[in-house]
């Protein structure tokens, strides 16, 4: 009735559980140069990253997102367009023509 997954994006909750973390990690994990930091915003404790990456969360407010090479977001209550609105989106995590994590960065040279 509303048109599958894609109608539902951005209309209904499609990745309440974080699902899509896992996928995003494993992108992190084949392109991220060793000891990068990585914003993310959601449920970071579901991003299971190789060691020498560290990983940050809104509950680390002393630091800002602009401080780290990558930026993780769900787009969960549009966390994707809300964190870091302007940096580069270089990877989506998809279904169904809908987009459910985005990986943003490197957010400096």
């Amino acid at each position: 009735i509303i048109g599958g997954v894609k109608g539902a994006y951005r209309r209904f909750e499609l990745d309440y559980w974080g699902l899509s973390y896992p996928e995003a990690a494993d992108y992190l994990n084949r392109v991220a140069p060793p000891d990068s930091k990585v914003w993310v915003a959601g449920p970071a404790h579901l991003l299971p990253l190789r060691k020498d990456l560290t990983s940050f969360s809104d509950y680390d407010k002393e630091i800002q997102a602009q401080d780290y090479d990558y930026v993780v977001a769900t787009t969960r209550n549009n966390y994707d367009l809300l964190t870091y609105p302007h940096a580069e989106v270089i990877h989506e995590i998809k279904r169904d023509g809908a987009v459910l994590t985005v990986i943003k960065g490197p957010t400096h040279p």
